[in-house]
Parts: structure tokens; sequence; C-alpha cells
């Protein structure tokens, strides 16, 4: 693990350089844009011929703890439809990754779900998978749909929205002083062009703020708050931790605490259910929404569009939200829907009840 890399656009100015007021208004205006809570669910335009039953879908989990939230989800889904869901189980490694796709081929489903698996691990079995008639929806990937990949949802563009929400939130805060350092795993691609994004919006915007990037291995994840907390401790200059994604930061506000940092503030995007309660109770200052529920029925209409034969549209962004502690504090269950009335919407566009 290694503090690598920086984005200074202060570096050469004078300490005591005005924000600029374009760039303020600009991430204010973002800010409250996206503190917005989304009300309609990615594409609403109803099928319009019958949605076959009986469809044998097949999940491979990634064993995040971001990832198994999505259990619930995709069942309630696939119920809704008629159809059956079976999971394999990883724990998001590259050889365990591998063996899940070499299972799909072998129990020939009629499609398969995977959130964010390098393509390259699977590109054998998605040829398999396409000349056997399985479709593959996958999110959080980087790569286009094409090839036996129907569609491809919380994409690239999501990645670069989530990053300009996040660096906008940090210049907003900031009124245009902040320095932030921003936590990436860089085994997945998609975190890697959220924090790319943190770091370009934060550029771009922001002459007078800067950030440094860590990157963290898939390895190290169980040392990360200890490498934080030292570069934090060498760098007091630093105000801000920008986590690519939630999971690079459980118990992270114990250990600033613990180590006299308490006034570093920390916003993050992918809650799960460890990071939630970190939001709820103020140890987190923003999150970024994932969207578990649109994206997972977002992948569910793509087939169900897919299996009846009807063109699919360009999905837009998922709903994306920046969420403050007063924001959620009446919100009393997690994983939920973004779009509060998601299901109404979803069974309106199905024609199902």
């Amino acid at each position: 693990m290694s503090a690598c890399g920086s984005n200074s656009a202060a570096s050469g100015t004078s300490s005591d350089a005005e924000p600029d007021a374009a760039g303020l208004e600009w991430a204010a205006n973002t800010v409250a844009e996206g503190e917005t809570r989304p009300a309609t669910i990615p594409v609403t335009d109803p099928i319009t011929k019958p949605i076959p039953t009986g469809k044998n879908l097949l999940w491979i989990n990634a064993g995040a703890a971001s990832s198994n939230l999505n259990k619930q989800i995709y069942e309630q889904a696939t119920a809704l439809l008629g159809w059956n869901l079976t999971i394999i189980n990883t724990d998001g490694s590259a050889g365990e990754t591998k063996n899940a796709w070499v299972q799909a081929v072998q129990q020939k489903p009629d499609a398969v779900l995977d959130s964010g698996s390098p393509k390259e691990l699977f590109a054998t079995e998605l040829e398999q998978l396409k000349a056997q008639g399985t479709l593959v929806v996958v999110n959080t990937a980087t790569f286009d749909a094409g090839d036996g990949i129907v569609a491809v949802l919380g994409g690239i563009t999501d990645a670069l929205r989530t990053g300009e929400l996040l660096g906008a939130w940090v210049i907003d805060d900031s009124k245009g002083t902040g320095s932030a350092l921003v936590v990436n795993s860089p085994s997945y691609d998609y975190l890697n062009r959220v924090s790319t994004s943190v770091a370009d919006t934060v550029a771009q915007h922001c002459p007078t703020c800067s950030t440094e990037a860590m990157d963290v291995s898939f390895a190290q994840l169980t040392n990360v708050n200890a490498q934080i907390v030292a570069y934090l401790s060498s760098h007091r200059d630093v105000e801000y931790v920008v986590l690519s994604s939630d999971n690079l930061g459980h118990g992270l506000s114990a250990a600033l605490a613990a180590a006299g940092l308490s006034d570093v503030k920390i916003i993050g995007s992918g809650p799960d259910d460890t990071s939630w309660g970190y939001l709820q109770n103020g140890e987190a200052s923003a999150d970024i929404s994932f969207g578990y529920y649109e994206i997972g029925f977002s992948m569910i209409d793509a087939l169900a569009r897919s299996f009846a034969g009807v063109d699919l549209p360009d999905y837009p962004h998922m709903p994306l939200w920046i969420m403050t502690p007063d924001a959620v504090a009446d919100i009393d269950e997690f994983p939920f829907p973004v779009v509060p009335d998601y299901l109404d919407q979803f069974k309106t566009a199905w024609n199902v009840s």
C-alpha cells in the first residue's frame, strides 16, 4: 500500500490565494442537486410484449459486504416475474471468480448476473455462454455491452458521476480550501474511475484545493486504517478522507479518534451494513448512494426486455444521492431504495401486480 500521486492544483500558488468563485458556485449547485433524493427509476418505458416465466438465473456473488446485499433484491425482482435464482458465492478473488464462471457454463442457466468482475477473467466462459444462448448482465463494470453481455448497469458514467459528487462535496464543504486523501482499491477498475474523477473534479474546479491518492491492494485491506492514520499523522493539513468504496474505511472513524485525528472528515460511496451505521451516527460526514434496488431491478429489467424480444433502452445514470446524517435520520432499514416507490414503477413497466 502506498500513497502515490497527487493532484494539487494549488502547487505553485500563493497560500493566501482566493478560491475560484465560479468553482465554488459550481460545487454548491452540484451538491444541492446531488442532495435531492431521486424520484424516478432509470427506465420507465413499459415492456409491450409478454415476459416469459420460468427463466433460470445464476448470480455470481463477489463476496464483499456490499455485494451480499443484492441477494434479497434479486430474489424480489425475479419472484415478480416467476423466475428462479441460483447463487454461486465467491470471496471476490480472481481464482474463485474464474471458477464461478466455469460453473456457470456447466449449469447452463438462461442468464448470468455479475458485479464488476474483470472481463479478462471470464472471456473464455463468455464465449461459451453466448454459444449456448445464455445472456449476461453485469453492473459496476467499465467495459461496454456486447459479445454476449446484454447490458452494463452502473458503469463508467456512474463511476465518474460518483467521483464528481464526492469532489464537489469537498470543495463546497471546505469553501474552496480543502485537502483530501483519496483512498482507492486499484484491483477494481470501477473504483479507479471513481477516485480519478474525484481528483479531476477538484483540480478542475478548485485551484486552491488538493488531493493525494492512496492505493490499497485486495490483500492489504485489513491494514488500511493504520496506513491512513500514519499518512494523516504526517500530513496534518489533510482535512478529508475520500473513500472510493466504503468498505475501504471500516473502523476508520474510531482509528482516527484514537490517534487524535477526529477533525478529519470521512466521505465515501457505496454504503454497506457497517458504513451505513457510520453515516447515521455521524462518524461519516456524507456518502453517495449506490442504488442497490434500482441497479438490481434494472439488471432484471434488461433481461426481461431481452427475453420478451423488445429493444433495450440506453440505461442512463443509476439514481445517485448525496446522503448526510440528517438526510437519512428517518430511514430505519438497509439496504433501502433510493427511489421510494421503485417497486410500483418497475411493476408498471413490467405489467405485473
